[in-house]
């Protein structure tokens, strides 16, 4: 049996309008990406390089915060930002990469969405729901393979990187 790695992970848009939510005719909130409330979805998006404009605390116009979707309440995770992601650097362009693996307390259950921002350029995510997931550590996130199905009903655990496929 052989089986095939594929890359997925929550959007990341350009402009906010690109959301689920604002397309006509779709309900972002039939189909969405959960996440446990100790975690964060994975994403990953790239950007030109910006010398003198890192997506970090040294730069003061840079930004990564969580947006509650329903009451517009955000929590800046810059700190969390610099522990979680790893960037990787081409010619013109660097990769930045949310893994989801580090753990952070805290969060309320509820819809949000990440703004991130290098002072220059503004990214934003698609819609995501932080809930509490029976059989999902409240202190240390697993780690390793997840299972698209569980006993009771499909879900995608913390909209993970990886899915195998048989």
């Amino acid at each position: 049996m052989e089986f095939t790695d594929i890359e997925i992970g929550l959007p990341i848009y350009r402009s906010i309008d690109y959301q689920l939510r604002y397309r006509p005719y779709f309900n972002s909130h039939i189909i969405g990406w959960y996440s446990p409330i100790n975690r964060l979805p994975s994403f990953q998006f790239y950007r030109a390089i910006t010398t003198g404009k890192p997506i970090d605390s040294t730069n003061v116009d840079a930004e990564f915060v969580l947006v509650n979707t329903v009451t517009e309440a955000e929590i800046d995770l810059m700190s969390y930002w610099e522990l979680a992601n790893t960037i990787a650097t081409y010619t013109f362009t660097e990769y930045f990469k949310h893994t989801g693996d580090v753990a952070i307390l805290g969060l309320s259950e509820g819809r949000y969405y990440f703004r991130m921002g290098d002072g220059v350029n503004t990214w934003w995510s698609e819609e995501f729901f932080l809930c509490n997931m029976d059989g999902i550590a409240e202190v240390t996130p697993p780690t390793g393979d997840y299972k698209m199905i569980n006993d009771t009903d499909y879900t995608l655990i913390n909209a993970t990187d990886k899915v195998l496929i048989n």
